[in-house]
């Protein structure tokens, strides 16, 4: 639609580039367009040029809870989930995608992920005074991520209609790519409701990546939280009916995606049978810390 609106004239008769999406005698070699520098026909385009996806996904999760005591609760969790996707696309002959082949393509990505949570939580609450109620959590995660992906691709079709690996004129493009990220937290809670007006909470975490260096991976946040209920112990005006005050300081902290405290090595293309490589131009901080936000 936006070739058809936008770069379209309205001298080009669309159901002629319907009717003929090659030229004719060349069926499978050239398509039939109103432009053979930059744009497709896009029924060409919308017919001709296959994409497909198939998708298993499978999901676990398992909890458990054992209250110890009236006021002291133990909960444990787990979640896995792992995902399989294999796309396929199929590019005919003189479709122009920028950077692709003009020969036409069939390419592979074959992807699975799997995600594993684990948590335990303890929470202990308790009535200092019939007004004071005092609640503790305590608890610790792992976070686990394993990420594989292979892709092939032809460098152009011999034959039309054929998409196959093997029916490539060049030799055929691979890549794989293999990511793992894990992390592992403790943390904690307290909350004080007090006297039913004010509420205060303070929380702490500590996490330990395996995207940081050692030494620069464990990182500790903290908060606190104070609200308060002023129209519940304060006659207010006739014309407000409720007011409350609320304050909060509270630090976030973040870790890096895997890999980006190194550098290495990037496949470049290929001088005919010569490959060749390149290293990155930027420095990279091998022990650089967490980034932390402060609000």
């Amino acid at each position: 639609m936006y070739t058809i609106v936008v770069w379209m004239g309205d001298d080009v008769n669309g159901k002629e580039l319907q009717k003929h999406k090659y030229v004719p005698g060349q069926e499978g070699y050239r398509q039939a367009s109103y432009n053979y520098a930059w744009y497709n026909n896009p029924y060409f385009a919308a017919e001709e040029l296959q994409q497909s996806e198939s998708r298993d996904v499978v999901n676990g999760q398992l909890r458990l809870n054992y209250q110890i005591l009236p006021n002291l609760n133990i909960q444990g969790r787990a979640a896995l989930r792992q995902k399989t996707i294999l796309q396929e696309m199929k590019v005919p002959k003189t479709y122009m995608n920028y950077g692709d082949s003009r020969e036409g393509d069939y390419k592979v990505w074959n992807d699975r992920q799997t995600n594993v949570d684990a948590d335990v939580l303890a929470t202990y609450t308790q009535d200092l005074t019939p007004d004071i109620l005092f609640t503790l959590n305590a608890g610790t995660s792992v976070f686990y991520r394993n990420y594989r992906q292979e892709y092939q691709s032809t460098d152009g079709l011999i034959v039309p209609f054929v998409y196959s690996i093997k029916n490539t004129q060049g030799p055929s493009i691979t890549d794989a790519n293999r990511n793992e990220k894990s992390i592992r937290s403790i943390y904690g809670s307290i909350n004080l409701d007090l006297y039913k007006y004010a509420y205060l909470t303070l929380t702490g975490r500590n996490d330990w990546s395996s995207t940081l260096a050692k030494g620069s991976n464990s990182y500790f946040y903290p908060s606190v939280a104070l609200s308060t209920m002023v129209s519940e112990y304060i006659k207010l005006p006739t014309f407000m009916d409720y007011l409350k005050m609320y304050g909060s300081w509270a630090v976030v902290s973040t870790d890096l995606s895997p890999y980006q405290i190194m550098s290495t090595y990037t496949k470049d293309s290929n001088y005919g049978s010569n490959p060749s490589i390149s290293y990155p131009s930027s420095l990279v901080n091998y022990y650089i810390k967490p980034q932390k936000t402060t609000s």
